[in-house]
């Protein structure tokens, strides 16, 4: 978990600006599955944490508003060109062995300070993803 700093907004001040910016993307994009991550699950895992059933808990398009997007743990889609992607959040730090290991090409995020592209298998290849590396 991360250390509340006093000087930033509140969770919910985050959340209503999230919101606003969520109807946008929905008017956009009105369905969209999306992977779960460390940072979307952080108020069911505090929530757990401190003793409260996931039965009172509501899914994620239920307080964000959204009427057609799904979260999944994980996904494969399939290309045009018949070839899978095996989307994670994080597996593991190594994306080529995630790849290898799904025997497909694979692309996850997580790893803040970690960027690649590896081609392997002359038509399979991994991405790591990152945010600005800033973390």
């Amino acid at each position: 978990f991360h250390e509340h700093n006093p000087d930033l907004p509140s969770i919910g001040d985050e959340l209503s600006i999230a919101k606003a910016h969520i109807k946008e993307l929905e008017s956009i994009f009105p369905v969209v599955t999306e992977v779960h991550s460390n940072h979307s699950s952080l108020v069911y895992r505090r929530a757990i944490k401190y003793g409260m059933s996931a039965q009172f808990l509501r899914p994620y398009g239920e307080f964000l508003g959204t009427k057609k997007w799904q979260w999944v743990d994980d996904m494969v889609l399939k290309l045009s060109n018949g070839k899978k992607v095996y989307f994670t959040h994080g597996k593991s730090a190594d994306i080529l062995k995630v790849s290898q290991t799904m025997g497909m090409s694979a692309v996850q995020g997580h790893y803040h300070t970690k960027f690649c592209i590896r081609l392997w298998n002359y038509h399979k290849w991994c991405s790591q993803t990152t945010t600005n590396g800033a973390r």
